[in-house]
């Protein structure tokens, strides 16, 4: 899904029709989508988020194999200190693919998944939680008409949807399949 996330950037990216890009992933993990980014839109710059110091350590390694260092801006910092820290509309894109898995599944995981660290598969009692804190706050960081792209667990697109509904902030919201044919994307527009 993460891929699909990548492509669905890229391709919402070449509309911009500007000269430059500025993009915040939030949650960046290994930097898997920031280098992505940084790679195909060659007139990006962009901005890696995350909590865990252990996680952007492997972000900027990954970084610097790919030459890469020079267009992503590393960031250590809790998401919701993130957001209360910024006051400009600096981004034209948003992406992120938060811990989404409820608590009380997080036991139940494949074996290969649990041993990711928690942190980054833990979503909160409902699995919501990031989504309640991101969507709220992106706006205010998102340029006029800038975009939101955040991936999802795949039973949540109608709390996800009501998130939306609470904020009004966004307009044009789409919800995207994955190959399987389940909603685990979504892309929004900040409004005009």
């Amino acid at each position: 899904e993460t891929e699909l996330l990548v492509e669905q950037v890229l391709n919402k990216a070449k509309l911009f029709g500007k000269d430059f890009l500025n993009i915040l992933d939030l949650g960046t993990g290994s930097g898997n989508i920031a280098i992505s980014l940084a790679k195909f839109l060659s007139n990006s710059q962009v901005t890696a988020m995350d909590v865990s110091s252990q996680a952007l350590k492997l972000s900027e390694d990954n970084a610097r194999f790919h030459s890469l260092h020079d267009k992503i801006n590393f960031v250590h910092q809790d998401m919701a200190d993130y957001f209360k820290s910024q006051e400009k509309k600096l981004f034209d894109i948003i992406v992120s693919n938060p811990p989404y898995i409820a608590r009380s599944k997080l036991n139940s995981l494949p074996e290969d998944v649990r041993r990711e660290p928690r942190i980054a598969l833990d979503g909160g009692e409902d699995g919501l939680d990031f989504y309640k804190l991101i969507i709220p706050e992106a706006v205010r960081l998102l340029k006029r008409e800038g975009f939101l792209f955040l991936e999802i667990g795949e039973d949540q697109q109608r709390d996800i949807e009501n998130i939306f509904k609470e904020c009004d902030c966004y307009q044009n919201i789409e919800f995207l399949k994955d190959y399987c044919g389940r909603d685990r994307m979504i892309i929004a527009q900040a409004k005009g």
